[in-house]
């Protein structure tokens, strides 16, 4: 082991178990991107489904879960990688990229769930307002404030941080 934090890396999960836990990510990641990329391919085949109002919101959604999954994956091989190939030199900028992904479509879903709550709630508060309203206008908006806050997120956290600094863990 070439560093330092090899010897703390697993204080609490043995190498094995560690392996283990980390290589879930990639069939959870593979699952989400299957099953979300279904979900956006009748958004756009079907026209009809599209004619839903909450729709918009759903697609939404799932392009988060999507680029989730895509996160997942990228974070659970390159956690493997670093025992696996006795990669302890890693920087916090490593620790950083590799959950970037992951982290970004983690606060895009969150945002979107919101708005999925809001759309419900104006649904059943004042329908029939709701029927005259602009869903698309509603989910871009949505959307772009899911971004948005997601980059916000990443780049708030990582302000301040030296980036060739060695953590004890690749952790966020």
């Amino acid at each position: 082991m070439s560093h330092y934090n090899s010897s703390t890396y697993f204080e609490t999960l043995s190498f094995t178990q560690f392996i283990i836990v980390q290589a879930l990510c990639i069939p959870i990641g593979i699952f989400a991107v299957i099953g979300n990329a279904v979900v956006l391919l009748a958004y756009t085949k079907y026209k009809m489904m599209r004619k839903v109002p909450c729709a918009h919101l759903i697609a939404a959604l799932s392009t988060c879960d999507l680029i989730n999954g895509v996160g997942s994956i990228v974070l659970g091989l390159s956690r493997m990688y670093i025992p696996l190939f006795d990669y302890y030199d890693f920087t916090r900028f490593y620790c950083i990229a590799t959950g970037t992904c992951w982290i970004i479509a983690m606060e895009m879903g969150q945002i979107i769930t919101i708005a999925i709550a809001l759309d419900r709630l104006i649904a059943m508060s004042w329908p029939l307002s709701y029927s005259t309203r602009n869903h698309r206008s509603f989910a871009k908006g949505a959307s772009l404030c899911s971004l948005f806050t997601g980059i916000i997120f990443i780049v708030l956290s990582a302000v301040g941080i030296d980036l060739t600094e060695l953590p004890d863990r690749c952790t966020w």
